[in-house]
């Protein structure tokens, strides 16, 4: 269609652009995230907050959503325990590379034990929060020779602490102290499932 010699393209004014605050590049940053309705829907986002599902994974390239999933999962699901570590480089003074190759190995299994165990806690530690459990020391439980754990220690501090109990036994030889690291994070893991 031929333009008309009376009309003029649209102009906004000056600057107006600079003025618009259309969100963060990192998602986690982004304060607009709290928000009710403002993510877009996508096959990821709805795969995400199926509950049929028992695990995701998402994996891609930075922009590609996959924080906007998590915090969206975080507000949408009311059983969601959002984690963000930190310490995940500093865990590595512990070990080498040429460690953890064969994971049916120690070193791998002190490394996975330690993260399994400041993942139980954390679970626990959201449980009281909720009043959903309780520390109470008079409750002869697994809990109550855990609650410093629990109450003095974010994730990344358990983790680090764990890792050190865990990788000291083992590169001192103490094989009882090693076996008694493994063995608390499974009693933990089944007094939480039970």
């Amino acid at each position: 269609m031929p333009k008309s010699p009376n009309t003029s393209p649209a102009r906004l004014p000056k600057d107006s652009l600079k003025k618009l605050n259309i969100g963060q590049s990192f998602a986690e940053y982004d304060i607009i995230r709290d928000k009710a309705g403002v993510v877009v829907d996508t096959p990821a986002m709805r795969s995400a907050l199926d509950r049929d599902r028992s695990k995701c994974f998402f994996i891609g390239r930075r922009g590609t959503g996959k924080t906007a999933i998590t915090f969206q999962v975080a507000n949408t699901l009311p059983r969601t325990l959002l984690l963000l570590p930190q310490l995940f480089s500093p865990v590595e003074k512990f070990f080498t590379a040429a460690d953890m190759v064969d994971v049916h190995q120690r070193p791998f299994k002190t490394l996975v034990t330690s993260f399994k165990r400041s993942l139980v806690d954390e679970v626990i530690a959201s449980w009281v929060k909720r009043g959903l459990t309780s520390l109470d020391r008079r409750n002869a439980s697994p809990l109550t020779r855990e609650r410093n754990a629990i109450e003095d220690y974010d994730f990344d501090l358990r983790l680090m602490q764990f890792a050190d109990e865990g990788f000291s036994a083992l590169n001192n030889g103490q094989d009882k102290e090693w076996h008694r690291h493994i063995n608390r994070t499974k009693e933990l893991a089944e007094f939480v499932a039970g």
